[in-house]
């Protein structure tokens, strides 16, 4: 989404930049839950490394 998408439906400006900020915070949030589970991933990912075969073990 972008300003120039809501100006064109006819949104007057200073509720364009409402929905803007409000989108940005929203993506941010998004975002952050993305690299969160990247990590959460990545972290998963190492452990299997380390301990892979020591399932079968007693």
């Amino acid at each position: 989404m972008d300003r120039k998408f809501l100006t064109d439906l006819g949104i007057q400006k200073d509720c364009v930049n409402q929905i803007m900020t409000q989108y940005g915070k929203a993506l941010s949030k998004l975002q952050n839950q993305i690299q969160n589970q990247k990590a959460m991933i990545e972290q998963l990912r190492n452990e299997l490394l380390l301990n892979d075969g020591d399932i079968d073990k007693p």
